[in-house]
């Protein structure tokens, strides 16, 4: 598989996630969302949990449409089953459920899955201040089309964490979601 780093003997685990991910979905999707998956090609890997914001918009004649909110709603860890997320839609107020599986979520052009190698960390937003809230937030997948931090291409779906959102398009800077 080439899986292996060069020189340090260690293994590349995000060879292994790319690997393992696409065994998954090719197992396990069908033919429509099978070929979307293959069609998307850059993934994000961003912290996950409760009350999370992630924006999901698509480009209007140079402009953001905002097609969905998604929060994340249950975090939920099984020894037999491993990880697992709950996203639910503002727009829509659907759930789903994310694990180790890639799938289509909420029924948008994004697909998001657990990675199998996992970081998780117990802290706050600053992790300078002792005094802040903490929580559970562990390392998610989201996989789309197009980068949304390159050319941007008119109707292509893309998905950011709200404040990545808002340093790009400084216009909603104040906006509650």
């Amino acid at each position: 598989m080439g899986n292996e780093t060069a020189g340090s003997g260690g293994i590349d685990r995000s060879a292994y996630e790319k690997d393992w991910a696409n065994a998954e979905a090719r197992l396990k999707l069908g033919g429509d969302d099978r070929q979307q998956w293959g069609a998307s090609k850059y993934t994000v890997r961003p912290f996950v949990y409760f009350d999370k914001i992630l924006i999901v918009w698509t480009l209007l004649k140079g402009q953001p449409q905002i097609k969905d909110i998604v929060a994340v709603v249950g975090i939920d860890i099984s020894f037999q089953d491993g990880l697992w997320v709950r996203l639910k839609s503002k727009v829509t107020n659907n759930e789903c459920v994310v694990n180790h599986t890639p799938r289509r979520i909420l029924g948008l052009d994004i697909f998001a899955w657990m990675p199998f190698f996992n970081e998780m960390r117990y802290a706050g937003a600053d992790w300078h201040d002792p005094e802040a809230s903490r929580n559970l937030r562990l390392s998610c997948c989201f996989k789309m089309r197009h980068k949304p931090d390159e050319t941007l291409i008119e109707g292509s779906q893309y998905l950011s964490e709200l404040h990545v959102f808002r340093s790009r398009w400084p216009q909603y800077a104040d906006t509650r979601f």
